[in-house]
């Protein structure tokens, strides 16, 4: 199973969106949108994207409540794709899409939807645990918040982790969650190249609308500048006290 899609669907307009050459991981070698209206065929490329941008539109299509989501992917070096899908009053999906410059809109009047359940089940979604016992898929979906926000309190701490003092912050947290950053660690790039590859997947998608080249390659620099300093002064001190 390497591929994964979203369909939707109104009296006038089909839109499709594709995600196609999974890597067995957490990628796909390429996003791309498609949308037929009156027999004529518009395509939208995005390129590589994680799969995270694949469950994020899974799970913002089907439920109204959420009224926004944004994405953009680097095409090229000067080239940011961007994507906007808004949940409209009278059940109206508006779906924007930027490349280059220009601006694409699409609007579907109680469209349908299909997506490629399947795969969210392959990449170990919830929907199995939600269809046998919702209790369950309630526990774990409070665990994956736990999860993020664990992540999201570490990092602050990887600005300003010192050599000197990193083995005092890693006392600090309990011995599972130290496990798990030595495994991070472990499973980070170690070339230059892999480097390169891995801060495109990380900066390849952002939740913001006016995310420009310019922006993008800020980001980028500082993410990685973050990312390889951590990482190292990390790894020096697992290295230094593994028996």
């Amino acid at each position: 199973m390497n591929s994964a899609y979203i369909q939707l669907n109104d009296e006038a307009t089909l839109l499709r969106f594709d995600w196609l050459g999974f890597n067995g991981k957490d990628s796909f070698a390429d996003f791309r949108v498609t949308s037929t209206l009156a027999g004529q065929d518009t395509f939208f490329e995005f390129g590589r994207c994680p799969a995270s941008g694949f469950r994020r539109l899974a799970r913002f299509v089907p439920d109204r409540k959420r009224t926004q989501i944004y994405g953009a992917l680097r095409y090229s070096d000067s080239d940011i794709r961007t994507y906007n899908l808004i949940h409209q009053p009278g059940n109206r999906l508006d779906v924007h899409f930027r490349r280059n410059g220009l601006h694409e809109e699409c609007r579907l009047q109680r469209p349908s939807v299909r997506i490629s359940d399947e795969f969210l089940i392959y990449l170990a979604e919830r929907r199995p645990l939600n269809a046998r016992n919702p209790q369950i898929a309630d526990i774990l979906g409070n665990f994956e918040a736990l999860q993020s926000t664990l992540h999201e309190c570490f990092r602050p701490i990887l600005r300003h982790l010192q050599s000197d003092s990193v083995g005092e912050v890693l006392e600090a947290f309990p011995t599972e969650l130290t496990e798990m950053y030595k495994d991070w660690v472990e499973q980070m790039p170690r070339t230059e190249e892999q480097w390169s590859q891995y801060q495109e997947l990380i900066m390849g998608f952002c939740p913001h609308p006016n995310f420009t080249a310019e922006v993008f390659k800020r980001g980028q620099e500082s993410e990685k500048q973050l990312s390889r300093r951590a990482v190292q002064i990390l790894r020096d001190y697992f290295e230094r006290n593994t028996t």
